[in-house]
């Protein structure tokens, strides 16, 4: 068997990166200093427990943190009562933004900017670590998943998402990814299924199989 890579990263090879200049003026938002980058999605298995962890995080972020971006959950149950939440937080603390969507070319760009990745999306475990980007994983919905050396776990517990916090967020956890590669791989995943699918129907077996009718 061969491994090929995650799909999601061929889209980071070839992009562009927008300006901190452009990035600030499109969406409106301060970069310096670099924010906290926040997405919090609906865990399917926890939806009655949304409330209790959205609020754990934005107490957490309220101590912590001296600038967030917030990006919208999913359209998942549950996704309303994080939005009005993170809303609500905004309003309170002028330093935060929510962004409706970046797209694809200034969220990337974004990962080069920010801070940190907090919350719980699939984009800290797949696609953050090709930023070298720090990541605070809360909760259980990304579990199973490979973890890059740049993805600290925790529950959600206010205390462990205030250590997870601090650790994502110091000096030394940073420099300890200057080398760090991403295990999900370079961004050449279409190459090598392009190949692989050449390769097969080259071989005379898969040419020569014959299958019942129909």
């Amino acid at each position: 068997m061969q491994l090929c890579g995650a799909l999601a990263l061929d889209h980071i090879r070839d992009f562009q990166p927008l300006s901190r200049e452009e990035l600030e003026k499109r969406f409106e938002i301060k970069l310096d200093p670099a924010p906290l980058l926040v997405t919090l999605h609906p865990t399917t298995n926890e939806v009655g427990s949304t409330e209790e962890q959205v609020t754990l995080l934005l107490e957490a972020l309220s101590e912590r943190a001296s600038s967030v971006v917030f990006t919208l959950p999913n359209a998942d149950m549950a996704g309303r009562l994080i939005r009005a939440r993170m809303e609500s937080y905004c309003e309170v603390h002028p330093e935060a933004r929510m962004v409706e969507n970046f797209g694809p070319e200034a969220y990337f760009s974004m990962l080069s900017q920010v801070a940190a990745m907090v919350g719980n999306s699939s984009s800290g475990i797949l696609e953050a670590a090709s930023f070298r980007l720090p990541v605070l994983n809360v909760g259980s919905r990304q579990g199973g998943r490979l973890r890059p050396a740049n993805v600290v776990d925790v529950p959600f517990l206010r205390d462990e998402i205030r250590r997870g916090l601090d650790r994502v967020l110091s000096l030394e956890f940073r420099e300890s990814l200057a080398d760090l590669r991403n295990p999900y791989g370079d961004g050449r995943a279409t190459d090598r299924v392009m190949d692989l699918i050449g390769r097969g129907l080259e071989d005379p077996r898969v040419l020569n199989k014959k299958f019942g009718d129909l």
